[in-house]
């Protein structure tokens, strides 16, 4: 009887940990999505950074993420300095992995 008990509540444990999980991933996606529809000009950037992005069609975070990277290499006014620091802010919102990486 002891034994069963024992096996009951960690089934219960890990039954409430997994669906925790599910909720902490549900929830993170949904802040990932919120960030993605970001405008450019809210993301802190510096007046630069800004204005390579709006220039090159970049309204949302979504719009930067989905450039290549010929469109980043031939973006007027784009050094690697503001280029670092479009990457800086994409991996530290956790939207690394792209490639802007390059540019860290």
């Amino acid at each position: 009887m002891l034994r069963e008990n024992l096996y009951h509540k960690g089934y219960m444990a890990g039954y409430r940990a997994g669906i925790a999980d599910a909720c902490k991933e549900k929830a993170a996606y949904k802040v990932e999505e919120e960030l993605a529809m970001l405008p450019v000009n809210d993301m802190g950037l510096s007046t630069r950074a800004c204005n390579c992005l709006t220039r090159s069609g970049c309204e949302t975070v979504a719009d930067v993420m989905a450039l290549d990277g010929y469109r980043i290499a031939t973006m007027r006014n784009l050094g690697p300095k503001t280029a670092c620091e479009i990457a800086k802010w994409l991996q530290g919102h956790g939207f690394g992995g792209s490639v802007w990486g390059k540019y860290l």
